[in-house]
């Protein structure tokens, strides 16, 4: 019974948060750092840093593989699937209200308090980002693991520039960085449901690569059915994507408009849509579904969702007990703090590189900024309320 009371805990506050997360995978990384760590006590520093870390160095959606690494570590897998439906649900189903209303009513459609709203992920982010600066650039050589990463990655964008900095920060990590005890080892569910069964993972290992070989397979030989051929596209994108949703949606835009599946007003109305929406980016697959069906949305809809989302969730489901068994020797804890450090760095690059900073043009927004993130830092407001009321400031403010 209690695992059913926990499991429903979990899907109840990722339902709140894809409600309320908005800004993309750098914010919703903010939200969970707030909520999972410092309100809820859920992990430790080190144990949300190691989630980030592994998801940086799998394809598909970071936030929601964080999510359901958070979801599984707090209830076992039921928590892991709990914590992704509830984080996606709003989203999807949102999409696929905007998608159908572009269908009978083609044309952007733009709430004047979302810049509002963007303004405070602005705040949101710069807080998380200082909190775990704090935390995981604490020694000179981490400090100097962060500077290099940053540098690097100012200097080359890309998803291979991003995987060879955080493996060069765990093995400059590995080689410099002192032993410590592991940090994790102290938290009251380190021991949980995560780790009790390795064969689990060789089973979801398995399952991934198995249907990344039918994947390949049916693409070449055209899948025949409408449904199947779409989730083979998405699962190949969801697959093959590094760096979250804002890498994904102009891959999107390649796939399917290129093809002539969709026009690039429909496509820019989606993509417009989806990040003014809270919630995983990688829900847009859900409106993308109901614009190629009309007449089968739900299902064409659904079909999009798993097949995005379903690589990167096997994925993560496989390797995060891994991950955490080989986070307990020494030199592989040295390694993971290194890549911790350096996560930081990459966390902050996509902020700088993200659409976010345009948010803040104006010295009102700039000052915006300030005040919000005074109010983060001395608890005036609870988050909940720090979202309306940034929506209406930015009604009458901007």
């Amino acid at each position: 019974m209690t695992d059913v009371v926990n499991v429903v805990e979990v899907f109840l506050i990722f339902l709140r948060l894809g409600l309320t997360s908005f800004g993309g995978p750098i914010a919703h990384l903010s939200y969970f750092h707030d909520e999972f760590v410092r309100r809820r006590q859920w992990l430790s520093q080190q144990e949300y840093a190691d989630c980030i870390s592994l998801a940086q160095f799998l394809p598909g959606p970071s936030s929601s593989q964080i999510g359901f690494a958070i979801g599984r570590h707090r209830s076992g897998l039921r928590g892991g699937i709990a914590a992704w439906c509830g984080f996606t649900l709003p989203s999807a189903l949102l999409m696929v209200a905007a998608a159908s209303l572009l269908i009978v009513a083609p044309g952007d459609q733009v709430a004047p308090w979302l810049h509002g709203i963007k303004v405070m992920t602005v705040a949101v982010v710069l807080h998380a980002l200082w909190s775990m600066g704090r935390t995981f650039w604490n020694t000179p050589v981490a400090l100097g693991i962060g500077c290099v990463t940053a540098a690097c990655l100012w200097w080359q964008q890309g998803s291979d520039t991003q995987i060879l900095m955080l493996v060069g920060g765990g093995v400059v990590g590995a080689m410099l960085l002192p032993n410590k005890p592991d940090p994790s080892g102290t938290a009251p569910d380190a021991a949980g449901p995560v780790g009790r069964s390795p064969s689990i993972a060789v089973v979801f290992c398995l399952c991934a690569f198995a249907l990344l070989l039918v994947l390949s397979v049916c693409n070449v030989a055209e899948a025949s059915h409408g449904v199947a051929r779409l989730v083979l596209r998405f699962y190949r994108i969801g697959a093959t994507v590094f760096g979250g949703g804002h890498v994904v949606l102009p891959l999107l835009r390649t796939e399917f408009v290129a093809s002539g599946d969709l026009s690039v007003s429909q496509f820019d109305a989606l993509y417009g849509m989806a990040q003014a929406l809270p919630g995983p980016l990688f829900a847009v697959a859900s409106g993308i579904g109901v614009m190629l069906a009309p007449h089968e949305r739900a299902l064409y809809a659904a079909a999009a969702l798993v097949g995005m989302f379903l690589p990167g969730g096997l994925l993560m489901a496989s390797l995060q007990p891994v991950w955490q068994n080989l986070r307990r020797h020494a030199l592989l804890s040295r390694w993971a703090t290194g890549v911790n450090a350096a996560s930081v760095s990459l966390l902050v690059a996509v902020f700088y590189h993200s659409d976010l900073l345009t948010t803040t043009s104006s010295w009102r927004e700039v000052v915006a900024v300030a005040v919000i993130l005074a109010v983060l830092v001395k608890k005036m407001v609870p988050n909940w309320l720090l979202l309306p009321l940034s929506a209406v400031a930015g009604h009458y403010l901007f």
